[in-house]
């Protein structure tokens, strides 16, 4: 390990309208925790938890659509790893093992929602942009663009498909 390096040892859950006590209860009952991040496909985070008592299936705090993030710390530096929104929730039973897997994906998942064709007529990338965005509930942060496009059009694409082609035109 290099000189200045420190090793991230502590995982950290917030869970939207969740109580403190109650996620650290949860952390208590993680068997596995597992983040995925990709450059073409929204980022995942899966939490395996151990949950015989079958407590964790019917919290409400748990539910889909909840905004969830997981961070490490050193010292008192925050590393944040996810941020998202569970998306589902599994149970897995079997004889002596009652596991409850939780789902999330970051929110750029709700571009990759359902095909699309449709036009857009003397608009700015910019507009297109907070268009898409706006339809599913996020926000976008879009420097300035001027040139006005006659004529855009998305060709059964998703959202996301069509943004990234539009993102390549303009380089």
């Amino acid at each position: 390990m290099a000189e200045g390096e420190a090793l991230l040892n502590h995982v950290y859950v917030e869970i939207a309208g969740m109580a403190a006590e109650q996620v650290v209860e949860l952390l208590g009952d993680l068997v596995a925790l597992t983040v995925e991040s990709s450059l073409h496909l929204p980022d995942t985070a899966t939490l395996v938890v151990h949950d015989t008592r079958l407590h964790w299936i019917d919290d409400a705090n748990l539910e889909p659509g909840k905004a969830i993030k997981i961070s490490a710390k050193t010292g008192e530096k925050e590393h944040p790893i996810f941020d998202g929104e569970i998306v589902g929730l599994e149970p897995a039973f079997a004889p002596h093992a009652h596991q409850f897997v939780i789902r999330a994906f970051d929110r750029l998942h709700r571009l990759s929602r359902g095909r699309k064709v449709r036009s857009f007529v003397n608009v700015t990338d910019g507009d297109v942009v907070n268009k898409l965005a706006k339809e599913v509930g996020l926000k976008a942060d879009v420097g300035p663009t001027t040139r006005v496009h006659k004529y855009v059009f998305q060709n059964n694409e998703t959202n996301l498909e069509f943004l990234r082609r539009r993102a390549a035109a303009l380089g």
